[in-house]
């Protein structure tokens, strides 16, 4: 148990997210918290060195669902906080990163070698490649078991639009990561608004390496008719049963 000076209780936390869904504006919002300190990432199924995570730390990573680490974790008392994104946007966001800056990417030859057009990219990210030289799998089947964590309760999952989107939206997040990681604390009320306010203060895009714009709803400047019908076709229900669409008419 890690106590602070003020005689609070801090938690294990692990930080999880879907890859360009604002994993560091998520890690920011948490080291806000007075007292907690990062410890190591885990980009992959293991949960080996998530194990060392102590009271007052915080790792984090991109990891899959699975029953057995959703069981290991709670049997651990590590707090899970997952932010997710707009599968669209990460498309375009992930498409921009590539090229930018992340050329040990599988892909980057690809786009590069073959003088592949925008949207040829954009497309390749939304149906995968399959030829002799390359094999690599759509985003939707390579991130779809991260995003299976919207269904587990024990979760915090985190929208990355209802921090971005306003400030009201903001605060309402962070004041649920509040009660979520410090469940059995009874705040003062201008207690809690201070400690929401420094979590929040401690956001700084200009940080993260990996921060483009961040935008909202940027795929529709970057989706054409045909990546759109693309899109559905590998993803179907995923927008409705995430929320971010009604049905499969846009």
């Amino acid at each position: 148990m890690f106590i602070t000076q003020s005689g609070l209780t801090l938690p294990k936390v692990f930080a999880n997210s879907v890859p360009k869904s604002g994993t560091n504006l998520l890690m920011q919002v948490i080291l806000g918290i007075p007292g907690i300190t990062l410890t190591r990432d885990f980009y992959d199924d293991t949960i080996l060195g998530i194990a060392g995570t102590q009271p007052g730390e915080m790792a984090y990573g991109h990891v899959a669902y699975s029953p057995q680490i959703d069981q290991w974790l709670r049997a651990n008392q590590i707090k899970h906080v997952f932010i997710y994104r707009d599968l669209r946007d990460v498309i375009v966001s992930m498409t921009h990163f590539i090229q930018d800056k992340f050329h040990q990417h599988p892909l980057y030859p690809y786009f590069t070698d073959q003088h592949k057009s925008w949207d040829e990219q954009i497309l390749a990210l939304i149906q995968g490649v399959h030829e002799d030289a390359i094999d690599y799998p759509s985003l939707y089947d390579e991130y779809r078991q991260i995003y299976d964590w919207v269904r587990i309760p024990q979760v915090c999952c985190v929208r990355y639009e209802d921090l971005v989107r306003d400030a009201e939206s903001r605060y309402l997040t962070v004041e649920r990561m509040t009660d979520f990681l410090f469940a059995n604390i009874r705040w003062k009320k201008s207690q809690r608004e201070l400690f929401i306010n420094r979590m929040i203060q401690n956001i700084n895009p200009s940080q993260s390496w990996t921060f483009r714009e961040g935008k909202i709803g940027g795929w529709r400047l970057e989706f054409s008719s045909v990546h759109k019908e693309a899109f559905k076709d590998m993803t179907t229900d995923l927008l409705i049963d995430l929320g971010y669409e009604q049905d499969n008419d846009w």
